[in-house]
């Protein structure tokens, strides 16, 4: 049997008051914590994006030439690098006990939807669609 018993978290108010986030309480919670809400949550995004980058790569998915689908390929790329550059920091920043660090991480990485909206909108044919877009 993996997990014996209901697992416990800590009340609210974890990280003094600067953020609400479920952190291990006892040793079962901290194995179920990290063995899989961690992994789940963090794991998996990151290293489905590395896979999808390394079989781009890989299979030669990005042609050299100006063609649609290296146009395709570019503006997944700049999603990509939004990603990368907002939680990989954020990660990093969860990672100390310090309640102000974890804010900090956590704060950036909601920024990130508001960088991709505009990664997305830097394309001008994005552009042009969301100007005719009518209500």
């Amino acid at each position: 049997m993996i997990f014996p018993g209901p697992v416990v978290f800590k009340p609210a108010l974890i990280g003094g008051g600067t953020y609400c986030h479920a952190d291990p309480w006892d040793q079962r919670s901290a194995l179920f914590f990290f063995l899989f809400a961690k992994a789940i949550g963090l794991g998996v995004p990151f290293f489905t994006t590395i896979w999808v980058c390394v079989d781009v790569w890989w299979k030669g998915y990005l042609p050299k030439q100006a063609v649609p689908t290296r146009v395709l390929a570019l503006f997944f790329l700049r999603l990509l690098v939004v990603f990368l550059v907002f939680w990989l920091p954020a990660i990093v920043l969860f990672v100390p006990r310090n309640p102000w660090a974890r804010f900090a991480g956590i704060t950036w990485s909601y920024i990130q939807g508001v960088a991709s909206a505009t990664a997305m909108l830097s394309k001008e044919d994005v552009w042009d669609c969301v100007k005719e877009f009518s209500l």
